[in-house]
C-alpha cells in the first residue's frame, strides 16, 4: 500500500542534503505492493500536501499497480502524476546473467559428463533469455512464445530435449548447457489450463489439500502425471496478476526429471547407447537482480529522470517517459514522453469469488516477435549453438574500459517489422481516417 511511500518521505527528513545523499541510500527504497487502495491514494495525498510536494513519479512493474494513474486521475488532487519505466534492471539482468551461464559453459566442457537446466528470472515473456542466448552461445533454449505458437506440449519439448542429447551424444559429446525462461510453465497449452482450472479453485476458498479431488478428469490426471515436489508448487495461489507464482515453479528440475525418465527408458529399448544422462539444474534470478546497475542503466535512469523533471515543469499529467535510439551513444539518445493511457488496454478480473468482473487497465509487456530479427539471429544459429560448442563468455559488468558500452544485441540489431503487421496498421488508420472524415463533414 503506501507505507513505502510515507517511510521514504520520513527516512529523507533525516537526511541533511536529501538530493545528494539519495543516491547512496537509493537500495533502501521500498517497492509498493500490488494492492493499491484509495485509502493509500488518501494518505499519500495528505502527506505530500504537508510537505509542500505536487508530482507523483511512479515505477510500475509489468502488470503491477497502474491503478494508482486511475486513483489520482479520478481525484480532485492537485498533484501530477507521471511514470517512468519498470525495465532499469534490463542490463543488468543480462550482463550478470550472461556471465553466469557463460561461466556454467566452461564447466560443462570441462566436466564433459553433465547437462546443465538453467531458469532464468523475467516473468512471463522470454526476453532476458533470447538475450542471454546471444550473448553466451548455450547449447538450446526453449522459448515460451515458441511453445505457445506451435501448441507444444511437455511430451514434445522432452522429446526435442532428448533428441538434441542424442544427436550430441552420437558425436561423442555427453554435455551441453539449456536454458528455460521462468515463464515456460504457462506457455505450455496443457499445464496452463491446470493452472488456471487450479487458481480458479483456490479463488471459491477449496482448500490446498481438497484441490485434487475438484479437478476434472483430464486435470487430475495431468496432475498425477507430475513428481511430488511440482504438485506442491502448482498448489500456490497465484500473484495479483492471476499469473502463477513463476519464480517458485522449478520448470528446470521437472524438464531434467523428464529427461532421465526418457533417456534412460531410451538406453533399455536400445535407441540410445551412450553414456548415461546427468543433469545439474540453476535458478538465475535474484544473483543477478541485486547486482550493481550496469553502465547503461545508469545513464538510462538519470536521463529518465531529467525526462520526468521536463514533463513536472510542463505542468502535464500521467505521461510515461520515453527513451528512443539507445543502441547509439547517450548524446544521440531522443528523450520524450507519450500519454500513459495510449499503452493501456483492460484486462477483466476479478478481487473475490463472488465479484463481478472488473477492468483493469495496465500496460502488458511485449512478447518475443517470431518474425523479428533478434529471433530470426537465434534460427541462423540454432544448429551451430547445439553442435558445435561455441560458448562466449561477455565478461563481468564494467563502468569504464573495454566492454563499459556494449550494449544488448536484441537493441542493436534493426527491429524487425513484418509486412503483415504493416498492412493490418496502415489498414486501420485508414478505417480511422474515414470515420473522423465522415463524422466531421457537414451535414
Amino acid at each position: 500500500g503506501s507505507s513505502p511511500f510515507l517511510f521514504l518521505l520520513d527516512f529523507l527528513h533525516g537526511l541533511d542534503d536529501p538530493i545528494h545523499n539519495i543516491n547512496r541510500y537509493s537500495n533502501v527504497i521500498p517497492k509498493m505492493s500490488s494492492s493499491f487502495t484509495t485509502a493509500d491514494r488518501a494518505a499519500i495525498t495528505s502527506q505530500s500536501n504537508n510537505e509542500d510536494l505536487w508530482g507523483f513519479v511512479c515505477f510500475p512493474w509489468p502488470e503491477g499497480p497502474w491503478n494508482p494513474l486511475c486513483a489520482w486521475h479520478s481525484s480532485q488532487s492537485e498533484e501530477r502524476e507521471f511514470h517512468s519505466p519498470s525495465c532499469l534492471d534490463g542490463a543488468i539482468r543480462i550482463k550478470v546473467n550472461s556471465q553466469l551461464i557463460s561461466n556454467v559453459c566452461t564447466d560443462a566442457l570441462s566436466a564433459e559428463k553433465y547437462y546443465y537446466f538453467i531458469r532464468l528470472m523475467g516473468r512471463k515473456h522470454s526476453h532476458v533469455a533470447l538475450e542471454c542466448t546471444l550473448q553466451s552461445h548455450p547449447n538450446m533454449v526453449i522459448l515460451g512464445e515458441e511453445v505457445a505458437a506451435s501448441k507444444l506440449t511437455l511430451f514434445d519439448i522432452t522429446k526435442q530435449i532428448c533428441d538434441a542429447v542424442k544427436a550430441r551424444a552420437d558425436q561423442d559429446k555427453y554435455h551441453g548447457v539449456i536454458l528455460l525462461p521462468e515463464g515456460l510453465i504457462e506457455s505450455i497449452p496443457e499445464v496452463y489450463a491446470l493452472l488456471k482450472e487450479i487458481h480458479g479453485l483456490l479463488k471459491e476458498g477449496v482448500p490446498v489439500d481438497k484441490i485434487y479431488t475438484k479437478l476434472s478428469p483430464w486435470a487430475s490426471a495431468l496432475f498425477d502425471f507430475f513428481p511430488p515436489f511440482i504438485k506442491k508448487q502448482l498448489l500456490l495461489h497465484p500473484e495479483s496478476d492471476d499469473s502463477a507464482q513463476l519464480s517458485q515453479i522449478e520448470t528446470e528440475k521437472l524438464l531434467a526429471y523428464l529427461v532421465e525418465t526418457e533417456m534412460n527408458k531410451r538406453q533399455k529399448e536400445g535407441t540410445y547407447m551412450g553414456k548415461k544422462f546427468n543433469a545439474i539444474c540453476h535458478f538465475f534470478g535474484y544473483q543477478a537482480r541485486g547486482s550493481l546497475p550496469s553502465k547503461f542503466d545508469c545513464d538510462y535512469a538519470y536521463v529518465l529522470g531529467h525526462i520526468c523533471y521536463h514533463i513536472l515543469a510542463a505542468g502535464l499529467n500521467g505521461y510515461m517517459a520515453t527513451v528512443t535510439n539507445l543502441k547509439n551513444p547517450v548524446n544521440k539518445w531522443c528523450c520524450g514522453a507519450a500519454p500513459i493511457t495510449a499503452m493501456m488496454t483492460v484486462k477483466r478480473w476479478s478481487q473475490n469469488p463472488i465479484a463481478s468482473s472488473i477492468g483493469k487497465p495496465a500496460i502488458y509487456p511485449a512478447t518475443i516477435d517470431l518474425k523479428g530479427k533478434a529471433y530470426e539471429l537465434l534460427r541462423q544459429n540454432a544448429i551451430k549453438f547445439l553442435f558445435k560448442d561455441l560458448y562466449r563468455n561477455p565478461g563481468p559488468l564494467q563502468f569504464d574500459g573495454p566492454g563499459a558500452d556494449a550494449k544488448a544485441v536484441t537493441l542493436c540489431l534493426k527491429p524487425g517489422f513484418s509486412k503483415e503487421l504493416l498492412k493490418v496498421a496502415l489498414n486501420v488508420m485508414a478505417l480511422i481516417t474515414n470515420m473522423s472524415t465522415t463524422y466531421s463533414s457537414p451535414k
